[in-house]
């Protein structure tokens, strides 16, 4: 969904370790209240129809033609919306299960990016992940994209588990580049899916380029 340009992260690179964003009612910071970003757990289904809403708009603006603003028919985009709507409702039905976390990031008012994953036994799967079509390619872009794999990757080791798993569409080729760079395991599973299973010290190792 998002294109990190080389530049912008050099530019921000030095300066990303003091941006690690807090953890909303984490005990650490609950006398005090943060100043910049903060994650947020997603806790009732109507936040979640929010986030839901909030990622579909990420992914129609920026995945071309893997979204409904793609160049398609009318049946296509139709079918492509019917397709969201139930996948949304699926989605939804998760926001009470013990094995999935749900977080955004938010700025004050401001949703700036979100994400949804799954953990099961030795298995992190990445549900859905975005950011704000409005900062894209900017500096809180990217710090907002790397707190939250960092983020994802502090979950996956709190339950134990080494692999970190996402699908991408090879059409929204913006996010596939990005996703791209992490040394990972690819499989086509149907249509245009490529599954990506990536080791969690392989994924540290790759984020720590970058922050």
């Amino acid at each position: 969904m998002i294109e990190i340009r080389p530049n912008c992260v050099q530019n921000i690179k030095q300066n990303l370790s003091k941006q690690k964003f807090a953890v909303l009612n984490d005990k650490a910071i609950s006398t005090t209240p943060p100043t910049g970003p903060v994650f947020q757990k997603i806790n009732n289904k109507q936040e979640m129809s929010n986030v839901l809403k909030f990622f579909l708009n990420s992914f129609n603006h920026s995945a071309e033609n893997a979204g409904t603003s793609g160049k398609k028919h009318s049946f296509e985009k139709k079918f492509e919306g019917f397709t969201q709507r139930v996948w949304a409702y699926l989605e939804k039905l998760q926001i009470h299960s013990k094995n999935t976390v749900v977080e955004v990031v938010k700025d004050k008012d401001k949703l700036l990016g979100c994400y949804s994953l799954s953990l099961n036994k030795n298995l992190a799967y990445i549900n859905f992940l975005a950011v704000d079509p409005k900062i894209k390619n900017s500096k809180t872009t990217v710090s907002t994209l790397l707190n939250m794999a960092q983020r994802i990757s502090e979950q996956a080791k709190s339950k134990n588990i080494n692999i970190i798993s996402w699908t991408t569409d090879r059409r929204n080729s913006k996010a596939y580049r990005l996703f791209d760079k992490f040394p990972a395991y690819k499989h086509s599973s149907h249509f245009s899916d490529v599954d990506f299973y990536v080791n969690i010290s392989d994924f540290d190792e790759t984020l720590k380029k970058y922050m």
